[in-house]
């Protein structure tokens, strides 16, 4: 049986927004240093490891390249510098 979970990195250097970036293993986007990447862990959906990556920083966006699903749902939703979304979501 394979498993089917992705393994999440977010980027310890901030984006121009005050963002972390969030990626998957074989993102061209993810940093290769390991000083520059924090594992978030293996998860089933994107939306499972923003949630854990939530936990390590407070502002964390899925990259659109290879979480596209849940960079659409930071899009959708707004979200604000402490984390919460706009439209009265909680993470």
């Amino acid at each position: 049986m394979s498993d089917k979970k992705s393994k999440y990195y977010v980027n310890v250097k901030t984006e121009s927004d005050g963002s972390h970036q969030m990626h998957t293993t074989y993102c061209a986007f993810r940093p290769s240093a390991e000083s520059n990447r924090i594992e978030v862990g293996k998860f089933s959906s994107c939306n499972e490891a923003l949630i854990k990556a939530h936990a390590i920083f407070d502002l964390v966006r899925a990259c659109h390249f290879c979480c596209h699903a849940c960079s659409e749902l930071n899009a959708k939703n707004k979200l604000t510098q402490n984390g919460d979304y706009l439209n009265g979501t909680k993470k």
